[in-house]
């Protein structure tokens, strides 16, 4: 959950955001840093700009789908069915667009043991999405990295690593 502090920059507006003030906070929920709901990830902001924002109800639904999707208890394995115990052994995608019509979108929350990559039959075609989206610009954030065999090497890493 974001931090809140007296005196913080509400994202919204620009303006300090002070203790008698309703304060609406979120977890970090967007990597994109393209995605317009970059705004409200791992954010504190009044409330009064929460409400007026666009983006709001979008984004007060992304926030809870996610955190419905990525609790330890939801971890359960595309290639074979089983809950994820490890977390060594294990790889998400999280949110990667809240765009029904996005090629991402149909990618969000999968979860995988990392060693049983190699299984799941929609391996290849997410790391042809994913190459695509990021040399577009359509993605701008961690790089989902695919290495042979993915067994091992999956994963996400930051820009610039």
């Amino acid at each position: 959950m974001a931090l809140f502090i007296p005196g913080m920059i509400c994202p919204v507006c620009g303006h300090p955001m002070m203790a008698s003030h309703d304060v609406v906070m979120f977890a970090a929920f967007v990597a994109n840093r393209a995605d317009p709901l970059l705004v409200f990830s791992d954010a504190a902001m009044h409330k009064a700009c929460f409400d007026q924002h666009p983006l709001s109800m979008e984004a007060r639904r992304w926030h809870d789908e996610t955190l419905q999707h990525i609790g330890p208890s939801k971890r359960i394995c595309a290639a074979c069915g089983t809950m994820i115990m490890d977390p060594d052994d294990y790889f998400g995608t999280g949110l990667l667009s809240h765009n029904a019509s996005s090629p991402l979108f149909e990618y969000n929350f999968v979860h995988l043991h990392r060693s049983h990559a190699e299984r799941w039959s929609g391996l290849s075609r997410l790391e042809e999405q994913m190459a695509a989206a990021q040399d577009s610009g359509v993605w701008q954030g961690p790089t989902l990295r695919f290495g042979s065999p993915p067994t091992e090497t999956v994963r996400w890493t930051r820009p610039g690593s």
